[in-house]
């Protein structure tokens, strides 16, 4: 059954004895996140034939209040009397001069919101971007001096697009928490330029490009490092740290080194080409290649 709702009707909201709280308060926001001062709020109301009542909505903070009652003014006093506990909780917090240093609270947010869901190894990038590259930054700069302009300034100095999607992600993030439990009055993280890093493609050799390689691999600079890595798919580290214990051939098994971190050992196995080309090596020297 589809329900007709009655047109809605702007109200005005009215904060009485406002002179008692911060004049701040008085203020809205834009979506450009800039201050504009007024001293009526506006809302609307409208008759719910569903629920047989009226309906007050407002907007705090960017998200959407509906107040209910069955009589008209009523509801409308509702919605006045909430607007204005609502700012008053808020002045009280915001009133306060001291606001803590930025890098006192992305280390709060880390350790209450981050430290226990990510992995070791997602820690270590986290903690690395932070203390290499944020702190230094926002020695001196507390929480609520924190703006857009002064993070897209920030991330303008990077010229590795990997760090700085990887700062990006997260300062708005660290920004929206402080957003969400009240520790910032506005969403700044909305309004953050983003940045992703774009990784290179790579090419691939047609299968006539990949004869004449295989027929004349020999002619290659850096011939067996170069074959190595095509016979195996290794990446350039895996190749170089190639030692002759890595070599297993009863298990027809290889292991590679540090393929992409100190910690990113992996075993392959032996493909019948590739233990021919091993076959061929000095396997008396340790460094095989």
């Amino acid at each position: 059954m589809q329900v007709i709702l009655q047109k809605q009707e702007n109200i005005e909201l009215i904060l009485k004895g406002y002179n008692d709280y911060n004049p701040n308060l008085l203020k809205g926001v834009s979506r450009k996140g800039e201050d504009m001062p007024r001293k009526l709020i506006k809302g609307s109301i409208r008759f719910r034939p569903d629920l047989n009542t009226y309906e007050a909505r407002i907007m705090i903070n960017y998200k959407r209040k509906s107040i209910y009652d069955k009589d008209k003014n009523v509801c409308i006093k509702k919605a006045n009397e909430f607007y204005k506990s609502h700012y008053k909780t808020i002045s009280i917090e915001y009133s306060q001069k001291d606001s803590p240093y930025f890098n006192d609270w992305i280390d709060t947010w880390y350790n209450l919101y981050k430290s226990k869901k990510l992995k070791e190894s997602s820690k270590k990038t986290m903690l690395s971007a932070i203390n290499k590259y944020i702190k230094p930054y926002f020695e001196k700069t507390r929480l609520t001096q924190i703006n857009a302009l002064i993070v897209d300034n920030f991330l303008y100095t990077f010229e590795n697009s990997r760090h700085k999607e990887t700062v990006c992600t997260i300062l708005c993030d660290c920004i929206k928490t402080a957003y969400k439990k009240e520790k910032l009055k506005k969403p700044i993280h909305e309004f953050i330029t983003r940045y992703k890093h774009i990784r290179e493609e790579g090419y691939c050799l047609t299968p006539e490009e990949e004869k004449i390689f295989v027929d004349n691999w020999k002619k290659v600079k850096y011939a067996e490092i170069v074959y190595f890595a095509y016979l195996t798919g290794c990446r350039k580290h895996g190749a170089l740290n190639l030692r002759k214990c890595d070599i297993d051939f009863i298990n027809k098994q290889i292991h590679l080194r540090e393929t992409k971190t100190k910690n990113s050992d992996r075993i392959i196995p032996m493909s019948p080409k590739v233990e021919q080309f091993l076959k061929t090596l000095d396997l008396t020297k340790d460094k095989l290649l």
